[in-house]
């Protein structure tokens, strides 16, 4: 058998070729070749070959994506959400938490395939198979939601900064500081992206300690964790319970996740590839970060200014505001890997 023989042919792709580099946008099947779209080579290389035998090496060079998108998991908004839940509801909505965590990896898991086989993130397809008006509906509820979330960081963050500083940094000063510190990210992904994921990694690893040893240094009740967990059930919920159960999946399964992570092959930003994707623009990073900034913290500003004591609660419904903006992402995410047109042989079901 000739040396062409045994190269592996995937409709018309060399995928020894394709498969490379991390960051190649180039197709698995004639998709994305068909509708114009450009495609430009990758830059961050990943050591596939034939061995099929398990490699620390090979594991770290797909790792280092899942790190920017577990770090979602990980923001102000998430913490606070959980923390409020175990205040109010005690151990109630643990099972909450889980399933609203399984359900988020399955549709970040339809995400990556999307990404993978077109090419392409959900913004992008989005663009190619929707009409005008859905498709500007659905760029705008994206972007509502990342707004949203954008407030939460930010005001999240300055809270720490009071409390890290014993109130010395007032709220509105904190907002702006963390506002500034945005731009670190970028000089940071500027170094190199495998430089971007160590640092994630680093904070990542450092969370998780610190969760072991308050964990270890309360030591909940186990048996009241088994039973949140696995018996949904939430007696004698209150108002406030209910809207924290929202909150949850909200806070979890946050809609523009899913375009982020359908955009790890191409990048790291879910705002820079929400905008580019569906309106069909190319911005540079650092003026994508600036409006979508600057679009978060004039409004929590205002609200860092004259709501100082009611923080909580409008955390709270921000979440809750993710989890109205969910079918937004998701019907999409859905409809496009059911598709056997996009999806061909990788589509839902086989």
């Amino acid at each position: 058998m000739s040396e062409e023989e045994k190269t592996p042919i995937v409709n018309g792709i060399n995928v020894n070729n394709y498969l490379g580099s991390l960051d190649v946008q180039a197709p698995s099947n004639d998709y994305e070749a068909s509708r114009g779209f450009e495609i430009t080579p990758g830059q961050v290389k990943i050591p596939l070959s034939r061995d099929k035998s398990f490699s620390f090496r090979k594991l770290w060079a797909f790792t280092g994506p899942g790190f920017l998108m577990s770090i979602a998991y990980l923001d102000p908004g998430n913490i606070e959400s959980d923390l409020q839940a175990g205040a109010i509801a005690k151990y109630k909505l643990i099972w909450v938490l889980m399933w609203s965590t399984v359900l988020g990896l399955i549709l970040q898991l339809l995400a990556a395939r999307l990404g993978c086989v077109t090419g392409m993130n959900l913004a992008q397809v989005c663009h190619l198979e929707y009409p005008r008006f859905p498709r500007i509906t659905l760029w705008l509820m994206v972007e509502i939601a990342i707004v949203g979330s954008d407030i939460q960081e930010v005001i999240g963050s300055a809270i720490a900064l009071n409390l890290l500083s014993n109130h010395k940094i007032p709220i509105w000063a904190g907002v702006l500081i963390t506002g500034v510190d945005t731009f670190t990210f970028l000089f940071l992904e500027s170094a190199g992206l495998r430089k971007l994921e160590a640092f994630f990694g680093a904070l990542i690893t450092t969370m998780a300690i610190t969760f072991f040893y308050i964990y270890v240094k309360i030591m909940p009740s186990q048996g009241d964790i088994l039973i949140g967990m696995w018996f949904p059930w939430c007696e004698n919920c209150d108002k406030d319970s209910i809207v924290q159960l929202v909150g949850i999946v909200g806070a979890v399964i946050m809609p523009h996740n899913i375009y982020l992570h359908s955009a790890l092959v191409l990048g790291t930003y879910a705002g820079q590839f929400v905008m580019e994707g569906f309106m069909n623009i190319r911005w540079s990073k650092w003026k994508r970060v600036l409006l979508t900034r600057s679009i978060a913290m004039v409004p929590t500003i205002i609200v860092a200014l004259i709501a100082t004591n009611d923080l909580d609660a409008m955390n709270n419904w921000l979440n809750v505001l993710q989890s109205v903006q969910l079918p937004f992402a998701l019907l999409p995410v859905l409809h496009f890997t059911s598709s056997e047109t996009i999806m061909r042989e990788f589509k839902n079901g086989r």
